[in-house]
């Protein structure tokens, strides 16, 4: 996981004198409303097609600046300089992920790293290990076994080695029985405790992985096979802070709008915007707020910092009819996190949940 440092605006106020101090605060109210307006239907009513195109373009930039924010990138990765998944490397995974989902959203990250060979003894190697607090290490691989020794397959053990780098094995990591009737792919969780030692020494061993079947070892290692579905992952799984969803806000039809302000459908299409390095989902549907809030606003929930704001500039001499207009935006105050597949920029598969990437309730403030 890459920890982004944001960065902290501050204003000096003592150098700026009470009367131009209260002058900024209106013209930045003024502006702020103003911006909005001009996106959003007005006292009109209603938003022409120009208008709601301006509203899905502005929510666009803000779901891909929220993302970069987010993942800790400056800028998008760069795909051609880096290798993206084959579409049976990514179905593996998504076939991973769809297995671990749970009821509840969880705040953490998960790198999927497929293993490589270095043309040495059967061995799967992985990139370095991740800096930052581990939750989780799974390892994932494809036993094959021929219908001659199906026969054979009970209960069988499957252990899990470090190979030295003189092709020695080193270590034991697991050691399991699993009941193996046919060909597929197991999983087996690695000790927390093996991934903090590799931390340590900043590298990952070489992995070998033992399943024999009639003297046979059945496990498919990466010289052994070229077929995605075959191929190793190690999968590091960050944090377990848990995000219960929110009820969402009634939904307006496009095809029959509200004149107040109200939530709408808005699906976003990360390959049709360029993003071609989010992996999953595909598109997902962001949601978007806009309407009138002059006509329902009095019925939403207006925030303490409206009514504040509104106090201040009052108390400071402003005028009622102009305070008034202060702070009547519709947008969005409830949002969900999303769970996010893509490349980062060292080329790695990742997993992560995205915060503020679904809008669940609108208001007016």
């Amino acid at each position: 996981m890459i920890h982004a440092s944001r960065p902290v605006s501050r204003i000096t106020e003592s150098k700026v004198g009470p009367s131009k101090k209260m002058l900024c605060r209106i013209l930045l109210l003024l502006l702020t409303s103003v911006v909005a307006d001009l996106h959003s239907p007005g006292h009109s009513g209603g938003c022409s097609s120009n208008c709601i195109r301006g509203l899905e373009l502005r929510r666009i930039e803000q779901v891909k600046t929220l993302l970069l924010l987010e993942l800790g990138l400056r800028s998008e990765p760069n795909m051609t300089q880096l290798r993206r998944p084959s579409l049976g490397e990514i179905q593996v995974i998504r076939a991973l992920i769809d297995a671990e989902k749970q009821s509840e959203l969880q705040s953490l990250e998960t790198r999927y790293v497929i293993g490589t060979s270095s043309g040495g003894p059967a061995t799967a190697n992985f990139a370095s290990p991740i800096k930052g607090k581990i939750d989780s290490v799974k390892l994932t691989f494809y036993v094959n076994i021929s219908d001659a020794r199906l026969l054979s397959c009970r209960e069988t053990e499957v252990k899990v080695f470090e190979r030295n780098v003189d092709g020695t094995l080193g270590p034991l990591l697991v050691s399991s029985t699993y009941r193996i009737n046919n060909s597929k792919r197991i999983a087996v969780d690695i000790a927390v405790s093996h991934y903090k030692r590799w931390q340590l020494g900043n590298k990952i061993p070489g992995i070998y992985v033992e399943v024999l079947v009639d003297n046979v070892n059945v496990a498919v290692h990466p010289r052994d096979s070229d077929q995605d579905e075959e191929k190793m992952v190690l999968a590091t799984k960050f944090s377990t802070q848990v995000r219960r969803r929110r009820d969402a806000a009634p939904v307006c039809p496009r095809e029959n709008p509200s004149a107040g302000c109200c939530m709408y459908d808005f699906e976003i299409d990360f390959e049709k915007i360029g993003w071609s390095w989010i992996i999953a989902p595909r598109t997902y549907n962001a949601y978007l707020c806009r309407g009138d809030c002059t006509l329902n606003g009095h019925h939403m929930h207006r925030h303490g910092h409206t009514k504040l704001v509104r106090a201040t500039v009052r108390q400071e001499g402003t005028p009622d009819w102009l305070a008034d207009q202060i702070g009547t935006c519709c947008h969005a105050t409830d949002y969900e996190p999303l769970t996010v597949v893509y490349v980062n920029q060292d080329g790695f598969v990742s997993q992560k949940d995205i915060p503020g990437m679904i809008a669940r309730r609108c208001s007016c403030s």
